[in-house]
């Protein structure tokens, strides 16, 4: 399998990729530097705040996108026009 292959089965949901969830401010400033490819500790430097902030708004990230894992929140905030290829 490839690894694009991969990371598209991660997303639960493809059948309702349309439903653009809301996100914070917060919350999409995190998605990007997690698009940049950062680690949590490496997010948490930047923002200057708690590695267990980070992991709560990577949390509600993947509530919101129903996703399972930070790659595949990434990958459908993409889809959906969320976050743009930089």
């Amino acid at each position: 399998m490839k690894q694009d292959e991969s990371y598209k089965s991660l997303i639960l949901d493809n059948e309702h990729a349309t439903c653009t969830p809301k996100i914070t401010a917060r919350e999409q400033q995190i998605l990007q530097l997690c698009a940049k490819g950062m680690t949590t500790a490496e997010i948490a430097r930047t923002l200057h705040r708690a590695e267990s902030t980070i992991n709560f708004h990577f949390f509600n990230l993947r509530e919101k996108f129903g996703t399972r894992c930070r790659h595949a929140t990434v990958l459908k905030a993409l889809k959906l026009g969320i976050l743009t290829h930089t």
